[in-house]
């Protein structure tokens, strides 16, 4: 699939805290210590979601976008810091930051 091949994809499935917070765990458990995070808010198709972005001292990126629309999960995911594909197609679905 050309999109895993340039670095992101979308993934979907049934909605449930432990989701976003195992694929966050996740994420952590693959990158070396110490490691950057951030979180912000953001409004995507109409409803409220999280942007979670990590950088490792080796240079692994991961960022996730999770949000939640006709009773399912989108999980979103970029590993390419610099990825211009992401960036027009994320732009595309963002309404505004919210916070």
């Amino acid at each position: 699939m050309k999109l895993i091949k340039e670095g992101w994809c979308i993934w979907m499935e049934t909605p449930t805290q432990e989701s976003m917070d195992e694929e966050i765990g996740f994420i952590k458990s693959q990158l070396k210590k110490p490691f950057k995070e951030s979180r912000n808010e953001i409004e995507v198709s109409g409803v409220q979601g999280i942007k979670v972005t990590f950088e490792d001292s080796n240079g692994r990126y991961y960022e996730r976008i999770f949000f939640t629309k006709f009773n399912t999960l989108f999980i979103i995911t970029n590993k390419n810091k610099a990825n211009a594909d992401f960036e027009k197609f994320y732009k595309s679905i963002l309404i505004n930051k919210t916070k």
